[in-house]
């Protein structure tokens, strides 16, 4: 089945052949090479170099369809994701995971070589781990989480009833006895999911036992603070993107979000996570007085009665944490944490373009001034163009409403570094491609 990702698989699977690269997929390779099948691709290198040289070619191979990383992050592993855009005008995206080695927290839990050497070449285009990795995807779990999902705990045992001994060797070492008698009865018989809690909790102590007398605390210690410095590396420099789309009624915001959405989704392997004018921490002002809440698009946006001026700014001050907070609970969090694009609609700026719509009456350079102290987006798309169509397309304010907005838009994004001016009076296609050109640019540019 051939997909908008088909032409990079094919060609970065053959690269990796060609090159002569020690790899194997991990699991999930029922549709390769011409599919993930909307999951992602995780790789097993022979090390850590094997992996990095993966990487190069991902990116090489991601060139010649217009593309490249617009997201990567090591940690034990490297996670990455990687988009672009096909010469027939189509987008596509795909998220790699590659691990140098089968690790806990950094602690080898299983022979990664004996792991690999047991690769198939599948389908005469990649090749796939073999009978071991089983067993090696079922401790992926269980270690870190004390429970397993899907099929993995079946397809361990059988593996283990195929290869007990070779299993025993590749897991022994690093067990000691103790911890293999556990491993062992959890494979030779089925448990239940409290078991399985239960022993996976010993396993672990189990391992970190044998390391620690062992005589590896010196290595140990290295990996950890490497870890550490890696993941913490992230609060700074962190794998998620976050967008704030501005414009006007009419000028195609909605629309725009519902199409980039599922190409963003599949180029992160993570749902878009939306935010409507603020992180949303705190509850409305509406809905704290009891008020109904509103559902179904705004078709009055200055309908609302503005407050006076000394309740709009109290009603500022109390969004203000929303915005200061809100963005580090409800935002950064998510950016911080995993791949995942963040759409902001409207967002902060609108008390500086449209207040009325916020039912605010503000000082002069109020809303400008507090600007300055509030977490930014990564990009700032302000969506606008000829006001007449515009207009056309939503009169619900006035056509004079609507020349002042686009002319406050325009200025803003003159001033603000973030922010690029995107025309959405032209076909929507168009404007589609503009948005999502701009955005898989600006997220490349961050790994060149």
């Amino acid at each position: 089945m051939k997909t908008p990702e088909t032409p990079f698989l094919l060609d970065f699977f053959q690269t990796l052949n060609e090159r002569h690269v020690r790899y194997a997929v991990m699991r999930n390779s029922e549709t390769l090479p011409e599919s993930l099948g909307g999951s992602d691709l995780d790789l097993f290198a022979a090390d850590m170099a094997t992996g990095q040289k993966i990487e190069e070619i991902a990116a090489e191979v991601a060139a010649k369809y217009n593309g490249g990383y617009t997201s990567k992050y090591t940690v034990e592993a490297t996670f990455s994701c990687l988009g672009g855009r096909h010469a027939d005008g189509s987008w596509w995206g795909v998220h790699i995971d590659i691990f140098p080695d089968l690790l806990y927290y950094g602690i080898p839990y299983m022979n990664a070589e004996m792991v690999l050497d047991e690769r198939v070449f599948e389908r005469n285009a990649f090749y796939r781990l073999g009978n071991l990795s089983d067993v090696a995807s079922f401790m992926k779990e269980i270690l870190p989480h004390h429970r397993t999902k899907k099929d993995y705990y079946p397809r361990a045992r059988a593996a283990y009833a195929v290869e007990p001994e070779r299993v025993r060797e590749a897991m022994l070492p690093y067990f000691g006895a103790s911890g293999w008698s556990i491993i062992e009865t959890l494979l030779s018989r089925e448990c239940s999911a409290e078991e399985i809690r239960l022993k996976s909790k010993r396993l672990v102590r189990a391992l970190w036992l044998r390391q620690i007398f062992g005589f590896h605390v010196l290595s140990l210690l290295r990996i950890k603070l490497l870890n550490a410095k890696r993941r913490y590396g992230r609060l700074f420099r962190y794998p998620g993107y976050c967008v704030a789309f501005l414009g006007t009624d009419g000028s195609g915001k909605t629309t725009i979000i519902e199409k980039i959405t599922p190409v963003l989704t599949q180029m992160m392997h993570h749902p878009v996570e939306y935010r409507h004018l603020r992180p949303g921490l705190l509850p409305s002002l509406a809905r704290l007085s009891g008020k109904p809440a509103m559902s179904g698009p705004v078709t009055n946006p200055h309908g609302g009665k503005t407050a006076g001026w000394i309740s709009s700014h109290l009603r500022f001050f109390y969004y203000y944490i929303d915005y200061t907070v809100g963005y580090y609970l409800k935002v950064y969090y998510f950016l911080v944490k995993r791949p995942t694009f963040v759409i902001c609609d409207r967002y902060y700026y609108e008390y500086m373009i449209d207040p009325r719509r916020l039912s605010v009456k503000l000082l002069p350079g109020f809303a400008r001034f507090f600007s300055w102290f509030i977490p930014k987006p990564d990009l700032i798309l302000c969506l606008g163009g000829d006001p007449e169509k515009i207009y056309a397309r939503k009169p619900e304010t006035s056509l004079k409403e609507v020349k002042r907005q686009v002319s406050k838009l325009q200025e803003f994004c003159r001033k603000n570094r973030r922010a690029v001016w995107i025309d959405t009076t032209k076909s929507l296609q168009q404007s589609y491609d503009d948005v999502m050109s701009t955005i898989e640019t600006r997220m490349r540019a961050r790994y060149k």
